[in-house]
């Protein structure tokens, strides 16, 4: 129906508009030479740049611009970012340290290492650290796994982070959901020549809806000690 009606639209347009390229060009002539009579026309116009540039937004906390094709979000990112800061703000007593570099869980062997590569570094999107210890291994991942299967890679990434630690510890993935009755779910990683357990790898849904609500209302102390609980819950679980 959209489609039909621009389709329309511009056949009405061609009876009295000259058709014209669309490009960088033509945009910096446009801004040039724009006056109040058109200037309500800067948000249409935002649109047509990103689209024509292929380009989204840029968070400042990442030094760097996101190519995407349109105008939208990377959701991926944005929700990384959004997490991050919330869980900043409100785990008192704890550090997070975003992409966290795990190092000598992985080395070339010097002996068989022709190229002289460097060895590959796990980085799980969040560590939360407490006096020195690790606390929780965390990765936000922006898919409904409540609806949706776990891609078999994002289990192999996260068993890595999970048995990096020298006693083996949970990793966690922190996963968007509208869904109330969404609840966490655990795979237990095994010892295979023993069959003890080593870890889990945790799916941890992230209720936006509840989220909205907790970064939105007041700074309240009731509010305070329900954003702390609930970026408690994401970072540790239930108790």
């Amino acid at each position: 129906m959209l489609r039909v009606h621009l389709f329309r639209l511009i056949s009405l347009l061609e009876e009295s508009v000259s058709p014209v390229r669309l490009d960088v060009h033509t945009l910096k002539k446009l801004h040039r030479e724009m006056d109040r009579l058109i200037s309500a026309y800067r948000p249409a116009i935002a649109i047509i740049e990103m689209l024509l540039a292929g380009e989204g937004i840029s968070l400042a906390e990442y030094q760097q611009s996101i190519r995407l094709p349109g105008f939208l979000f990377d959701m991926n990112l944005f929700f990384q970012a959004l997490l991050s800061r919330f869980l900043n703000e409100h785990l008192a007593g704890y550090e997070v340290r975003d992409q966290y570099k795990i190092k000598g869980m992985m080395i070339y062997d010097p002996a068989h290492n022709p190229r002289g590569r460097q060895a590959p570094t796990p980085r799980p999107d969040y560590v939360i650290v407490q006096h020195g210890q690790v606390s929780a291994i965390l990765d936000a991942k922006y898919r409904d796994l409540w609806e949706h299967d776990l891609p078999t890679h994002w289990l192999y990434q996260l068993a890595i982070y999970a048995l990096s630690q020298p006693e083996g510890m949970d990793a966690t993935i922190l996963y968007p959901t509208m869904e109330a009755e969404a609840r966490e779910a655990r795979i237990e990683l095994h010892d295979p020549v023993y069959g003890t357990g080593r870890a889990h790898v945790v799916l941890r849904p992230v209720n936006l809806i509840h989220l909205e609500q907790l970064i939105t209302g007041e700074k309240k102390m009731k509010n305070e000690r329900e954003r702390t609980a609930f970026a408690r819950l994401l970072a540790f679980g239930e108790d």
